[in-house]
Formats: C-alpha cells, structure tokens, sequence
C-alpha cells in the first residue's frame, strides 16, 4: 500500500478495494457465528457452556470491525497519518477497561457471571466501532464510492434475508437443540448466502473466478528457465 501512495488514485482504489474484500470474507463469518453461536458453543465446549453463546453474539460483530479499522489504519499509516492511528489506539486503550469498570459490576449482580462477561464484550464492541467510525472520518469520502456502497447494501439486505430465514427454520423445528441440527441450519444459512450475494452482484463472479484462476496458477510448478544463450551456442 505504501508504494501505491505516490499514486492518489491508485491509493484510494486499493483502500476501497481491500474494505469491499474485507466485507465480503468477514460478514458472512459474523454471521456465522452471531446466528450459529449455541451451536458453536455445544460443538466446542459442551452443552455446560450454552450460557456463553450470547456472548460470543455479542462478540461477532467485532470481527467486521476489527479488520475494517485494520485497513483504514494500514492506509492512514501509508498517508503518513500515524499519529491519527497512534491517538485512536491509546483511546481504546482507555476507554476499554473504564468502559468494563461501569459496566461490569451492575451486570454481573444482575445476571451472574454471563451478565459480567456479557459486560466485557459490550465493551471491546463499544471500541471498536468508536475506532473504526474515528478512522474511517480520518479518511472521509476516499473511503467510499458507489460500488462499495452498493455491495454494503446488499450485503445487509442479504444477512436481514437469511436472518429471517434461520428463525423461520427454527420454527419448523431446524433448530439449535442439538449439533447436528444446528449445523444443518447452518449449512441452509450458508447456501442461501451464497446464492443471494451472487444472484445479487454483492460478489461478482467474474472476480471469483478470477480469484479461482489465480489460486491454479499458484499450484502449478514453474516453467523452467530457458538455458543462458551462451549455452545454447555451446
């Protein structure tokens, strides 16, 4: 990014890029993990554990937000705007654990220890969108255009669909009682995802199946180099 710096608009288009990408593989992993969370808690620690699943709820959005502020914060440090990430980090540094010292004690006489660890959760999300919209305005209207804009769109109206449709599987008895159950919904979730990030131009599919091309070429050997010509002469 540093070298497409000299190149204002080359700059921008690898900011808007790498954010379009960004969405595209973390929210569908937020999702994931925000409809599938009593699953994943009986599939990983046992069915002891269900208390934590909104927790971990709670905790699946920051996935977005972390690497969205991540690539904001790598382009403004191109920009040789490192202090406005260095200001926006202490910040969080702050308000974190102030944020967990008010919140904590009320929630956890109220809800026991998943209210405390409940608490702390708010409070990491709280940052990060403070973080994330801080740099993202550092950054302003370069860090958008219509085509980013339009696969957010959709994106959301995409998860609001295959939200609805998760609780409505639920209802038909597709529900999280149990792990086999609670994966097959998932599957559904993931497959009507798919299909409606497509069907909708959110993800394009001339850029997967050049993402897919590329990935072949990768596996394949490289050709030999072809002898020195003195060689050949010999």
């Amino acid at each position: 990014m540093s070298r497409a710096a000299s190149v204002p608009e080359d700059f921008t288009r690898i900011l808007r890029r790498g954010l379009e990408g960004v969405l595209v593989v973390s929210v569908p992993v937020t999702l994931a993990l925000a409809l599938g969370a009593e699953t994943w808690v009986r599939l990983m620690i046992g069915a002891a554990y269900l208390p934590a699943a909104p927790v971990l709820r709670l905790l699946a959005p920051i996935f977005v937000l972390t690497y969205v502020a991540t690539v904001c914060g790598s382009w403004l440090m191109a920009a040789s705007r490192t202090w406005t990430v260095t200001r926006t980090s202490l910040l969080a540094a702050v308000l974190n654990p102030a944020l967990n010292l008010l919140l904590i004690p009320p929630l956890l006489a109220r809800l026991g220890p998943a209210g405390g660890a409940s608490a702390t959760a708010i409070s990491l999300a709280l940052c990060e969108v403070l973080v994330t919209l801080i740099l993202l305005s550092a950054i302003g209207a370069r860090a958008h255009d219509a085509r980013l804009r339009s696969v957010l769109a959709k994106t959301v109206g995409v998860c609001a669909v295959v939200t609805l449709v998760h609780l409505g599987l639920g209802q038909l008895g597709l529900d999280g009682r149990d792990v086999p159950r609670g994966l097959a919904r998932l599957c559904v979730d993931g497959a009507l995802y798919l299909g409606l990030i497509l069907v909708t131009g959110a993800l394009r599919r001339d850029e997967v199946g050049a993402l897919v091309r590329r990935v072949k070429d990768r596996k394949k050997p490289a050709a030999p180099s072809p002898a020195p010509q003195e060689e050949r002469a010999a």
